[in-house]
């Protein structure tokens, strides 16, 4: 589990400089949608050889049996590498990060609750709600402290 926690430390770096690499591109090129195009091509050309490389003839029969709703996964990603290459210009890295954390803190607990999509069952505890409230007062903070404590 260790492995994991640490891992999931670096993800969250490589997750925030991915999102301002490709906020970069957009704006560089003053065009985010062709951005993240490109964006996605290289990740289908990374994932296309990183598959190829453990090849599994079973794989295609057992992929026919997963819900068709369930691919549209790629699409989602797709989206919201969009919204970033738009928000982070726009918001900041910091701001865009932080709502981000929030939201998807409320989003995972729900699925862990009531154990959704793959996730395993973890009931809400009251802990786990105060540590969430604090998230969004955190982030209220972020957002809007400068306006608020400048003026105490």
């Amino acid at each position: 589990m260790f492995l994991f926690v640490f891992a999931a430390l670096g993800m969250g770096v490589l997750i925030t400089l991915h999102m301002s690499m490709n906020a970069t591109v957009g704006s560089l090129t003053g065009n985010p949608r062709m951005a993240n195009m490109i964006f996605w091509a290289a990740g289908f050309l990374t994932s296309t050889t990183v598959g190829l490389l453990r090849m599994d003839p079973g794989f295609w029969k057992r992929a026919a049996s997963v819900p068709g709703w369930l691919f549209l996964a790629g699409a989602v990603g797709s989206g919201i590498a969009l919204f970033t290459n738009l928000a982070i210009p726009r918001i900041g890295a910091t701001n865009l990060t932080m709502i981000l954390i929030a939201s998807q803190l409320g989003a995972a607990a729900a699925l862990s609750h009531w154990g959704l999509l793959g996730s395993p069952k973890d009931a809400f505890a009251w802990w786990k709600l105060v540590g969430i409230a604090l998230t969004m007062v955190g982030t209220a903070i972020v957002l809007y402290g400068g306006k608020i404590f400048t003026k105490i």
